[in-house]
């Protein structure tokens, strides 16, 4: 291997530096290895973690010439364990080259701009960085974008999430005049309209007014993936030039031909413009001018010094979680813990990320170092700090990394006892032919680390096994959501209570926590809620949520709150079975929470009672009945009546999207004309969402009739909402049993 460092520091060209590390994320074994052996990470490095304004601002620093900084690299014999970027081997051995300590991120974005979206096949970054030429100023350069599999539209100018309304926008533009994209017989999710691009798995098939056509992706008028928020597709469509690309095609067709002929290939690409032409190429020459520093940081061993350079790289960059940082110094010393959290994040699916798994693991395995030790049991029933851990790693406290290799063996052990936990626990809760009673997954993101961390400690006791024909531990789940409002502390107490109790049932945990005022609010039954939220008589003057709930205990006050604004934790429960028909593939990865393909749809429509209030003569029928604080009570109140959890339900986008401000009777009857033309998944949708007999549909009948808000519509407006959110209250309570628990908690049975 050539000798790279005369002294600690080198420069070197920056397109020298990035072609090292892509010849090395595509080296496959028995072909010559780079000059200066091979680039890999460490196993201590953690993924892709910057945010699009990062990426896009490590680009426009190059575009303009900035120091990038430095590039640190720690030399790596033959056999080291590591891996390279995109690869989920941590504990492969690799031949002979160099670690890469820092400047992952900025190394991992540059290859993105030069190189796209495929580094090498089972290392992408689904990601595309665009720019566009034809935004253009003096001082700000070229305008960037960066588009995602989770944000194929892109980003705000901040980095920020598209709103949802710049998203339907978005899509709507992409399938215009009524066209669905559909995959199957299902419309694409919206992350599959980046990622087929990637992949090419699948046909999508261009479904317009019931004619479809099979449309493979290049044939899509974007012709790439999703073009960025804002950006005209007619500066894109037929023959060059071209003025939107991704940065990738304009970045090879200047480097990847001979110097003499780039300004003739980006002509070529991007027109003939001569001012454009050679803004362009003093850009492109800049950059290839680029120089950085890398730094020999070979001398730093152990796993402390590895944790305070880290915790100091951390604080001038992206900072790892605490969750990151024990994972990272972990798998420093054992490699193949990576690769054991990683299946069972592929087994248990996205319950939480892999760092929030190996931090679950290591708490455990603390909790049992100190159980072992016969430790005080309010003591040890965290997750340890960073310090402790360390400490730990280095032989200071070597029962917890005893306890953490025999929960966690991996190897020719197996995956052992946590792995299988972990597993049972989330198959054992999550929605299935098998558990009707169970979580969908647009429940189970809603689940806190720390639940999931007692109840796999819980059934880690070899006493303890799951009752599926009772549902405790989907009932333990909806209690929590309900009733916890301090989750660490909550956690600790079950963790507590675990150590203290051998044989501790779900039952009794529930019961020892609905004692502690500190740590939850009281669950009530149904018809103590119902006479909390339903106003009787009924009145015309709107009562908010604050006027519900006033004069109540503070606990109580607090689930009527949590409840009444709730939708989007409980009602993917209530309308479990609708979901599982009508989106059998869809699984809320945690970097896709914005690609639901289902909607919260105000049942009377938002336009009709969130309407501008300087029309509010010709909207309120009995305007002059009202004085001046009345009218301003209302004027607020409605949207606090407006978008509780009663005027709410799941719809899918496409539904939802055609309906525009269809009156909720038009709305019920356009799903009936589904039902009969055979669309099944839409009775699901019937059947759970709200009492079904004559009585109840009257009474939404009169609260979407008509513009005019008269008397009797503002009450009866109010009386739907308040009962269908007091009624899917008690659907709740009564079908998942949490009568039983909580009309029979008896906490002196804890422990017996």
């Amino acid at each position: 291997m050539a000798i790279l460092f005369e002294t600690t520091v080198r420069g070197t060209k920056l397109l020298e530096f990035v072609d090292w590390a892509h010849a090395s994320f595509k080296w496959v074994e028995g072909q010559p290895l780079p000059k200066h052996g091979l680039i890999a990470l460490p196993p201590i490095q953690r993924d892709s973690a910057w945010d699009p304004k990062q990426v896009v601002d490590l680009w426009d620093s190059v575009f303009h010439g900035l120091p990038l900084g430095s590039f640190m690299l720690q030399q790596r014999e033959a056999g080291g364990q590591g891996h390279r970027a995109g690869t989920d081997a941590r504990n492969a051995a690799l031949p002979e080259g160099w670690y890469l300590l820092d400047g992952q991120q900025r190394l991992r974005s540059l290859l993105l701009g030069l190189h796209g979206f495929n580094l090498n096949v089972g290392a992408r970054d689904a990601r595309c960085i665009w720019i566009d030429l034809g935004d253009q100023d003096a001082d700000r350069g070229f305008k960037l974008h960066l588009t995602s599999a989770s944000q194929p539209f892109g980003y705000g100018d901040r980095g920020y999430k598209l709103s949802p309304t710049d998203r339907s926008r978005a899509r709507l533009r992409y399938e215009p005049n009524g066209a669905r994209i559909m995959i199957g017989n299902r419309r694409a999710y919206t992350h599959e309209l980046f990622e087929n691009f990637l992949e090419r798995g699948r046909e999508f098939i261009l479904s317009v007014n019931e004619n479809n056509t099979k449309m493979p992706p290049e044939r899509h008028p974007d012709g790439w993936p999703p073009l960025p928020r804002g950006i005209d597709r007619a500066r894109v469509e037929g023959q060059a030039p071209f003025t939107v690309m991704p940065l990738h095609v304009l970045l090879q067709a200047w480097f990847g031909v001979p110097q003499e002929r780039r300004e003739t290939a980006v002509q070529t690409l991007i027109g003939d413009d001569n001012t454009l032409v050679q803004r362009v190429t003093e850009m492109l020459s800049r950059m290839g001018r680029a120089e950085i520093a890398l730094i020999n940081a070979s001398a730093i061993g152990g796993v402390d010094n590895l944790r305070r350079l880290y915790d100091r790289i951390g604080a001038g960059g992206t900072p790892l979680s605490p969750e990151d940082r024990l994972f990272s110094l972990y798998k420093s010393i054992r490699p193949d813990f990576h690769n054991l959290v990683l299946h069972i994040y592929q087994q248990a699916g996205p319950v939480m990320p892999p760092s929030k798994i190996a931090a679950a693991a290591i708490r455990i395995a603390n909790a049992r170092a100190h159980q072992e030790e016969r430790t005080p049991t309010d003591r040890g029933n965290d997750v340890p700090d960073i310090v402790a851990f360390s400490r730990a790693i280095e032989g200071q406290n070597g029962n917890l990394v005893s306890q953490l290799d025999q929960i966690c063996p991996g190897g020719e052990s197996g995956h052992g006892p946590f792995a299988q936990a972990f597993v049972e626990v989330s198959n054992a809760v999550r929605h299935g032919d098998q558990n009707p009673l169970g979580l969908p997954a647009a429940v189970m993101r809603y689940l806190p680390p720390q639940l999931i961390q007692a109840l796999v400690f819980w059934k880690m006791q070899p006493q303890n096994n799951f009752d599926q024909n009772a549902n405790h531990l989907v009932r333990f789940c909806l209690a929590w959501l309900l009733a916890s409002w301090n989750d660490d502390k909550g956690s600790g107490h079950c963790f507590q209570m675990i150590r203290e109790n051998q044989g501790v049932t779900l039952h009794q945990l529930f019961a020892s926590l609905a004692t502690r005022e500190d740590l939850t609010r009281r669950i009530i039954r149904p018809c103590e809620m119902s006479q909390i939220l339903v106003t009787d008589p009924p009145t015309i003057h709107l009562r908010s949520i604050e006027d519900r709930i006033e004069g109540q205990p503070p606990r109580v006050a607090d689930l009527v709150r949590v409840w009444w604004r709730g939708e989007r934790r409980f009602l993917p429960w209530l309308q479990r079975a609708y979901l599982a028909a009508a989106f059998p593939d869809y699984d809320p990865l945690a970097d896709r929470e914005d690609d639901t393909p289902f909607d919260v749809d105000h049942m009377v429509p938002n336009n009709d009672w969130g309407f501008d209030w300087r029309g509010r003569e010709q909207r309120l029928a009995p305007i002059m009945r009202f004085d001046a604080a009345q009218l301003d009570k209302l004027r607020w109140a409605r949207f606090d009546l407006g978008n509780a959890i009663g005027n709410k339900w799941l719809v899918d986008l496409s539904a939802n999207r055609s309906w525009g401000d269809l009156s909720f009777p038009e709305k019920l009857q356009w799903i009936q004309d589904q039902v009969n033309n055979g669309v099944l998944e839409y009775a699901s949708l019937l059947q759970g969402s709200f009492e079904r007999d004559d009585q109840v549909q009257a009474v939404w009948q009169t609260a979407s009739d008509g513009q005019v808000w008269s008397d009797e519509r503002l009450t009866t407006f109010q009386t739907a909402v308040e009962k269908r959110s007091a009624w899917l209250y008690g659907k709740l309570y009564n079908e998942v049993g949490l009568n039983e628990w909580v009309m029979g908690i008896r906490p002196d049975e804890v422990g017996s």
